[in-house]
C-alpha cells in the first residue's frame, strides 16, 4: 500500500495524451499494457475505472507511468482532476497496475513475420529496438513494438501516448527509420532493392573481378579511374584482371554476354574498389547501388530514373539535404563541336592549367571542366557554355527531360560545368549533391550513354543509368542515439569498496549504465563523475552501510538527500 503520493505530469507530443508519473515501478521492466477500449480490459480495475471517467479513449501502462488519451476537442483542466484522483485512490488503497501480477493479458505479442533466412537481421533490429528505440518513445508516454521484417520494411506498433499521435509519422520517418538503417546496413539495401523493383529492375550480379579490359574500352583512358585509381593484377595465367571499381561497364558486358533481351532494367548491388585517398564518404572499399536502364531512347527514361533517385532519398529520410544538379551534354554532333570550343579556348591558359588538365586537353577537354585545383577554376569559369553548341535535336531532348522534372515536382539546377567523370556519357548527365559530405558531395550520379553498348562490341543499345555509394547514404542519415547519462558509483572505505561490486552488478541487471572506478579518493571520483556528465553519483561509505542507506546526488542540480537503499531504482528513475 502507498501511503503519501506526488503524480508527476508530463505533456507529450500527442496533444491529447497526458503521461502521469506516480514516482515508483508499476510492471516489471520492459513490461507494458495497452487498453485500446474498456471491453478488452481483463486485468487492470485501475485501467477500468479510468475509463468509466467521461472521454477517456486510451489506457497505457509503462514500467513507471501512465499514459491517459482522451477525445480530441476536450479540454483538460476538469478531466486532468479526475484521471489524478482515480490514479491516487487507487494506489493509496492497496491496488496495482495488474490485479494479477505477472498476469498481463494486455501484453500477448502478435505473431510475428519474416523470413527464417533474415533471423540474424531480426534479432539485430530488435536489440537496437530495445537498447534505443523503446527508451526514447517511453519518454513521450508510449512504446514501439516489432511486428515483422519483409523486403527491406520493418513493421512496427506505436502504443500509448504514440498511437494516433500527429508526429508519429515523423517519428518513425525520421527517428526509427533513420536509426535501424544507419546501424543495420542490410536495411538500406534491401529499401534499394525494393524500391527499385516498383519501377520495374531486375537484379543483376557481376563479378567483383573482371577482365581490365572490360573497364578500360568503356571508362576512356581519360577518367581517373582508369588513370589513378584502378586495383588491376596478373593473374596466373598472365590475364590482367581487375577488381571492380564501378558497375555499369560489368553490367554492359553482362548484358552483350548473356544476349539480354532489351528493354531492360537491371539492379546491382555489391562491393566496389578504387585506390584514392581515404576521406569522409569515400573509402577505398565501398557498397554500390546501381541502376540501369537499356534500349529506351526516349527522355521519359531519363525522367523516370531520376525519379526513381528521389524516391530513394525521400525513402531514406535525406531528401532535404540533397539537391539535383543537371546538365546535358547533347548528342555526338554537340559533344563534338564543344570539344573543339573548348580545345581552342583552353589552349590559350595552357601554362597556367594543372598538369592533370594539361593532360585532358590532349585526352578530352570536357574533363578539365571537372578539376577540383584553384587555378583551374578560375580559368574553367569563363569557359565555352556547351548550351551554346546544342544541336535542335539535343536542345529538345533536354528540354523535354527538363519538363517532365517540372510536372513531376522535382527540383532541379542546370549546372552548364557538369560533364560528370566518365568518358561515356552523352545528353542527360546528374548528380544528387550534399554540402554535408564535404568535398565528397555526390550522393547519387548518373547519365545517358547511347553509345557504350556499341563501342565495346554490341549493337547499338541506347541506356541510361546512375549509382550511389551506401556509404555516403549512411553517412547522411547519420543517426546520433541519445547519449545515455550514467550512475556514478562513489565509495569511501574499503567494505564500501567491496559493496560497489554488489551495488553495480544489481542496477546494471536492471538496465541502467553504470561506472564504477576501482580506485580514487571521494574527491577525484566526483571529478570524473562531472567529467562523465553522470546522472546522479550514488555515495556510500561505513555509515550508510550499517544503515542500510544510500546518499544520492543529483549532478545537474547539485541537490543530496538520504535513500533507503531497497529503494536505489526508484529514487533514479
Amino acid at each position: 500500500m502507498v501511503n503519501n503520493m506526488f503524480i508527476q505530469i508530463e505533456e507529450t507530443p500527442n496533444p491529447n495524451t497526458l503521461k502521469f508519473l506516480p514516482g515508483f515501478a508499476i510492471l516489471n521492466e520492459g513490461e507494458t499494457a495497452d487498453f485500446s477500449n474498456a471491453d478488452e480490459i481483463k486485468n487492470s480495475k485501475l485501467a477500468a475505472n479510468l475509463f468509466q471517467i467521461g472521454h477517456v479513449v486510451r489506457v497505457f501502462f509503462g514500467h513507471d507511468f501512465i499514459s491517459v488519451t482522451k477525445l480530441g476537442g476536450i479540454n483538460w483542466d476538469t478531466l486532468k482532476v479526475e484521471i489524478l484522483t482515480t490514479i491516487m485512490d487507487h494506489f493509496t488503497s492497496g491496488g496495482k497496475a495488474l490485479d494479477k501480477e505477472g498476469v498481463n493479458d494486455n501484453n500477448i505479442p502478435d505473431e510475428e513475420f519474416f523470413d527464417k533466412n533474415d533471423i540474424e537481421v531480426v534479432n539485430r533490429i530488435k536489440e537496437l529496438m530495445e537498447s534505443y528505440i523503446k527508451p526514447a518513445v517511453a519518454q513521450d508516454g508510449g512504446d514501439i513494438k516489432f511486428r515483422g521484417y519483409k523486403d527491406g520494411i520493418v513493421y512496427v506498433e506505436l502504443q500509448g501516448a504514440c498511437s494516433g499521435c500527429p508526429s508519429a509519422a515523423i517519428t518513425l520517418k525520421q527517428g526509427v527509420q533513420n536509426m535501424l538503417s544507419y546501424h543495420i546496413p542490410e536495411v538500406a539495401e534491401q529499401t534499394a532493392s525494393r524500391i527499385s523493383s516498383l519501377y520495374g529492375f531486375l537484379p543483376a550480379q557481376t563479378p567483383i573481378f573482371e577482365y581490365t579490359e572490360v573497364f578500360t574500352k568503356t571508362l576512356g583512358d581519360s577518367s581517373d579511374i582508369i588513370t589513378k585509381e584502378m586495383y588491376t593484377f596478373n593473374d596466373k595465367g598472365g590475364k590482367s584482371i581487375t577488381l571492380r571499381p564501378e558497375f555499369t561497364a560489368a553490367v554492359v558486358r553482362l548484358l552483350i554476354e548473356k544476349k539480354l533481351q532489351t528493354p531492360i532494367k537491371l539492379f546491382s548491388i555489391g562491393p566496389a574498389f578504387r585506390y584514392e585517398r581515404p576521406q569522409k564518404g569515400r573509402q577505398r572499399q565501398f557498397h554500390q547501388i546501381n541502376f540501369e536502364v537499356f534500349g529506351i531512347e526516349d527522355p521519359k527514361a531519363d525522367i523516370e530514373l531520376i525519379s526513381l533517385a528521389q524516391h530513394l532519398l525521400t525513402e531514406f529520410g535525406i531528401n532535404k539535404n540533397v539537391k539535383l544538379e543537371i546538365n546535358s551534354l547533347g548528342d555526338s554532333e554537340t559533344i563534338t563541336q564543344y570539344r573543339e570550343a573548348l580545345i581552342l579556348y583552353f589552349t590559350k591558359y595552357q601554362n597556367d592549367l594543372s598538369e592533370d588538365s594539361k593532360n585532358r586537353l590532349i585526352k578530352n577537354p570536357l574533363r578539365i571542366l571537372d578539376s577540383k585545383d584553384e587555378k583551374d577554376r578560375l580559368i574553367i569559369s569563363d569557359a565555352p557554355k556547351i548550351s551554346d553548341h546544342y544541336t535542335k535535336e539535343s536542345s529538345y531532348f533536354f528540354d523535354q527531360v527538363l519538363n517532365g522534372l517540372q510536372a513531376l515536382g522535382i527540383p532541379y539546377t542546370v549546372n552548364s560545368k557538369l560533364v560528370r567523370g566518365l568518358d561515356y556519357y552523352c545528353h542527360t548527365v546528374f548528380e544528387f549533391v550534399t554540402e554535408d559530405l564535404g568535398a565528397q558531395g555526390a550522393v547519387f550520379a548518373g547519365g545517358r550513354y547511347d553509345n557504350l553498348v556499341s563501342l565495346v562490341g554490341g549493337k547499338h543499345t541506347p541506356a541510361i543509368g546512375f549509382a550511389g555509394g551506401i556509404e555516403r547514404i549512411m553517412e547522411l542519415i547519420n543517426y546520433s542515439p541519445k547519449e545515455e547519462r550514467p550512475i556514478y558509483l562513489i565509495p569511501i572505505g574499503r567494505e564500501a569498496d567491496e559493496h560497489a561490486l554488489t551495488l553495480a552488478n544489481e542496477l546494471r541487471r536492471n538496465g541502467l549504465y553504470v561506472i564504477h572506478e576501482y580506485s580514487g579518493t571521494p574527491k577525484t571520483r566526483m571529478k570524473k563523475a562531472n567529467q562523465a556528465n553522470a546522472k546522479v553519483a550514488l555515495i556510500f561509505g561505513d555509515e550508510e552501510l550499517s544503515s542500510k542507506t544510500l546518499k544520492i546526488k543529483n549532478m545537474d542540480t547539485g541537490e543530496e538527500k538520504i535513500i533507503a537503499r531497497d529503494n536505489t531504482i526508484e529514487n533514479i528513475n
